[in-house]
């Protein structure tokens, strides 16, 4: 990384050939298409090319540069979410290459529970759950304690129970 900071030929095609499988792998993780999982990392390289002036040396670049793709994960989600919600459920035709729409469905309820909440608990579920990293990873990226990630996850469990448990109703 800091051959291709100080603009030496060649260091950002390493760096892509090092870390483009990597970056391409985490966005297909959680996207239906594979050309939107191609289209992030490519963003991902052009944000890091961009950013190269602000990498610390010190830290750790595989970290750096999946923060980069989580975030531009997480923006294209919110996005599509919102998209979601605003197209009609008939206009949907899904692919063949689409998840089992059991699944689907399953996703869609996680994404609009996670959704309804105050978007600090949505980060702590996001994080912890999702994204898998430790409590203390969580609390230095959100920039609070790791007490205050245990509290805010507890109140988003509670509420997640309440927005995803069937209502009484509902029973067949």
């Amino acid at each position: 990384m800091a051959a291709h900071a100080r603009g030496e030929p060649g260091a950002y095609e390493e760096l892509f050939r090092r870390y483009s499988g990597l970056v391409t792998n985490f966005m297909r993780k959680d996207l239906w298409r594979p050309e939107d999982a191609h289209d992030l990392a490519q963003q991902t390289f052009l944000q890091l090319h961009r950013a190269r002036r602000d990498f610390d040396p010190a830290g750790n670049l595989r970290s750096w540069l999946l923060t980069i793709a989580r975030n531009l994960k997480y923006d294209y989600m919110r996005r599509a979410q919102r998209r979601v919600k605003t197209t009609p459920l008939d206009t949907f035709e899904p692919s063949a290459e689409s998840a089992h729409p059991r699944r689907v469905e399953a996703r869609d309820l996680v994404e609009n529970a996670l959704a309804a909440l105050p978007e600090s608990q949505s980060a702590v579920i996001r994080l912890y759950w999702l994204e898998g990293l430790p409590h203390a990873e969580v609390a230095r990226r959100l920039g609070v304690s790791e007490a205050a990630v245990r509290v805010r996850a507890h109140r988003a469990y509670k509420a997640l129970r309440e927005i995803l448990s069937p209502d009484p109703g509902d029973a067949p």
